[in-house]
């Protein structure tokens, strides 16, 4: 594997500013989708806790962020995937690292405490998932199966367990039904991600598609999507979602229908991502206008 040949750092505000900027858009359709899972699981239970609701996002931006970190010195043999990752061009100095690293451990148990033992569990789980998950030497993300495994329990279906966890509300049929759809759409978007990456991954890194192969990745993102699509419509058919939740399921089918007309070769479409992603956050921002005003 090549070796990660870092650049200069930056010493111009404007050079320091854009890459302040770039790290805080990159993945921005993965900690948007964070934000409306937990605006989900708590309007489905009528508690609205600001800070948490903020705490958790943050947490997912964090860990996403963390991830570009580890996995530089692999983008950095791709110019593509370099361009999305912003510390292939920058490495904090040791002290900026180290303050990140003091606010990460010290903010969220301020947030936390009110949670008691709920929230020291919540926080020693979040932060041994997310190191394992990226850094070596565990980098489960490198591990065949438990990549799979471990995106599909903890990047879309930890925050609305968590939520619910924290808040310490009983949980309803509905509930486990999000659960288990949000599991099938988080495996369906890493293997659609592996897919993507594979000429990438297969010269520089090792997962489940790089192993078993892109033919055998792209049957089971079938399979996955079609189980996601029949379980979404069995549960809407049975009335167990809120009619006013109904259109955040609408804004994604797109994506989900893209899955199955575009050629094998062909990525998904991060534009028409991002295009659903801002329409479910400007439904939600109305969700929520609508709940506040009717609770003054």
């Amino acid at each position: 594997m090549a070796v990660l040949v870092h650049r200069p750092a930056m010493t111009t505000l404007a050079h320091y500013t854009r890459f302040l900027r770039r790290l805080f858009l990159n993945h921005f359709d993965a900690w948007a989708l964070t934000l409306m899972i937990v605006s989900v699981a708590m309007l489905l239970h009528a508690t609205l806790h600001w800070p948490l609701l903020l705490l958790i996002t943050a947490g997912y931006w964090f860990g996403f962020a963390l991830n570009d970190y580890f996995d530089a010195p692999y983008d950095a043999q791709e110019p593509a995937k370099a361009q999305r990752n912003s510390f292939v061009s920058f490495r904090p100095p040791r002290w900026q690292k180290t303050l990140l690293l003091l606010t990460t451990l010290l903010l969220p148990p301020l947030v936390l405490l009110p949670y008691g033992t709920r929230g020291l569990l919540v926080l020693a789980l979040s932060l041994a998932v997310l190191w394992s998950y990226s850094a070596p030497p565990l980098r489960l993300k490198s591990r065949p199966g438990l990549d799979l495994l471990t995106h599909m329990l903890f990047v879309q279906t930890f925050p609305y367990a968590v939520t619910l966890f924290l808040l310490g509300v009983d949980w309803q049929a509905r509930d486990f039904a999000i659960v288990l759809i949000l599991a099938l759409s988080s495996l369906a978007a890493q293997l659609e991600q592996q897919i993507r990456d594979y000429a990438v991954d297969a010269r520089t890194d090792r997962n489940f598609t790089t192993t078993y192969g892109l033919s055998t990745s792209r049957r089971l993102l079938k399979i996955v999507t079609t189980l996601f699509v029949g379980v979404l419509l069995a549960l809407i058919a049975l009335g167990a979602f809120p009619a006013y939740l109904l259109p955040l399921g609408i804004v994604g089918l797109p994506v989900i229908l893209h899955r199955f007309v575009r050629r094998a070769e062909t990525p998904r479409s991060e534009k028409l991502v991002l295009i659903s992603v801002i329409m479910g956050l400007v439904y939600l921002g109305l969700i929520w206008g609508a709940a506040l005003l009717q609770a003054r």
